[in-house]
């Protein structure tokens, strides 16, 4: 029963969100009214009563559906990472109530904490982003028969080599013998 439950609250959500956790890019989705019922619904499904599930079928529940990030009400995300020149910390806001006030921000300081930098985007500039430099037209080897504007997909091109400069890709684990 547990896994039955669980898998019916993946199956409303995840076509909502897609995979993977941030599947838009660092910013929950926004979600049209119906398909924030439907995600409300299987919250409710999923809670009613509040212990039914199992600890184990509550995690997986999540996981698999990703409720942790979609169709929720507020979404507070906050990540630091040192460097030799002090520390990196990364922001994401979300509330569904106010989606003006979605944003991104990254504040670098100093090894004493003094703020050098601080960049705020908003969630436009986020999505059109993500949307640029993952979208298959723009790729190396673009997709068969799929019109491409050249001079569009050299500007991501170079974008995303800049990127993988700074940032190589990791490589693929190989598969175990």
């Amino acid at each position: 029963m547990r896994n039955v439950l669980v898998v019916a609250a993946a199956l409303a959500i995840i076509p909502i969100v897609g995979c993977g956790p941030m599947g838009s890019g660092p910013m929950p989705p926004r979600l049209q009214a119906d398909e924030q019922k439907k995600i409300d619904d299987a919250w409710e499904n999923a809670l009613a009563p509040v212990d039914h599930l199992d600890r184990q079928a509550v995690l997986d529940t999540l996981i698999v559906s990703q409720a942790f990030q979609a169709g929720v009400d507020r979404m507070e995300f906050h990540s630091e990472k040192k460097f030799s020149g002090g520390l990196v910390v990364m922001e994401i806001h979300f509330d569904r109530a106010k989606p003006n006030d979605d944003r991104f921000e990254i504040t670098i300081r100093d090894a004493a904490g003094k703020e050098l930098r601080h960049l705020v985007y908003n969630r436009t500039e986020v999505e059109t982003t993500y949307q640029e430099l993952s979208d298959p037209k723009y790729a190396k080897q673009p997709p068969p028969n799929v019109p491409v504007d050249a001079k569009k997909r050299e500007e991501v091109q170079k974008r995303i080599e800049a990127v993988e400069k700074l940032f190589p890709k990791p490589e693929e684990p190989k598969p175990a013998k």
